[in-house]
């Protein structure tokens, strides 16, 4: 019998290389065809926070891991984002999506930034007009055939703002998940309620919650956001006392993360 298990083991090992070795392939760069949609984003690096864009085409590829290609850089009077195609990857994850990118464009000061974008040899405008409270795209001259925004204008949270995402082990633990949010509005905590919108660092639907992670979005159980000015520290000891019964993930604007089963 272990002869046997041994041979069929073998097989289908050799079977899976086969497949792995027939699906790879030297990178290959494509044109870009059709529309690319830009989603205005938020993160943050060493504490600062700092603008970003996420793309994706229109069109659809047979692997995940399709990613646009570009080439962003900066001057004293504008940013400029060169589309240059869309790269295939040399190990396909096979399953039908856009091919994607996550372009960092750094801090952007309260004020007016000029963006240029260069996509199939058509060249676009836009002004980003940053305060403290949103940033709204304006298009000084684009092509709709080329180039699109989601949304035109990203609500900003402010520095005091912290959210997360809370569930249970195990089903019967989920009645006792009021008992942590009330411990958390006890300690300081505000609720807050936000409208359906862009928030930079998630986007809150009529359906769902969007955490946004780079190239990488997941709707969570039982989102929440909230207001906090006693430091993030003091929200990672509450979360400890609940980790024997519940996964808590908690972030705040300045990059700080929690996982309180890691």
């Amino acid at each position: 019998m272990n002869r046997m298990f041994l041979v069929i083991f073998a097989s289908f090992s050799f079977l899976a290389a086969a497949s792995l070795v027939a699906c790879q392939k030297d990178d290959e760069m494509h044109d870009l065809s059709g529309t690319v949609v830009l989603e205005l984003r938020e993160h943050a690096e060493n504490g600062d926070r700092q603008m970003a864009l996420y793309a994706e085409t229109r069109e659809e590829y047979p692997c995940l891991n399709f990613f646009i290609e570009y080439a962003y850089t900066k001057d004293s009077d504008s940013r400029h984002i060169h589309f240059e195609g869309v790269r295939a990857p040399r190990i396909c994850l096979t399953a039908i999506g856009p091919a994607k990118a996550f372009i960092g464009l750094g801090k952007m000061e309260e004020g007016e930034h000029e963006l240029q974008f260069l996509i199939n040899e058509d060249f676009s405008i836009s002004k980003f007009l940053v305060s403290e409270e949103e940033v709204e795209v304006k298009m000084i001259s684009a092509s709709p055939e080329f180039l699109e925004f989601r949304e035109k204008v990203m609500y900003r949270l402010g520095d005091n703002h912290a959210w997360g995402y809370i569930h249970a082990k195990s089903s019967d633990q989920e009645k006792e998940i009021e008992a942590f949010m009330d411990e958390l509005w006890a300690m300081g905590a505000i609720e807050e309620n936000l409208d359906p919108a862009n928030y930079g660092f998630f986007r809150i639907t009529e359906e769902a919650w969007h955490f946004f992670d780079h190239l990488q979005e997941y709707q969570p159980q039982n989102p929440f956001v909230f207001l906090f000015e006693d430091g993030f520290e003091s929200l990672t000891t509450l979360a400890d006392n609940y980790s024997d019964h519940f996964v808590i993930v908690l972030y705040d604007t300045q990059g700080n993360y929690y996982h309180n089963q890691r």
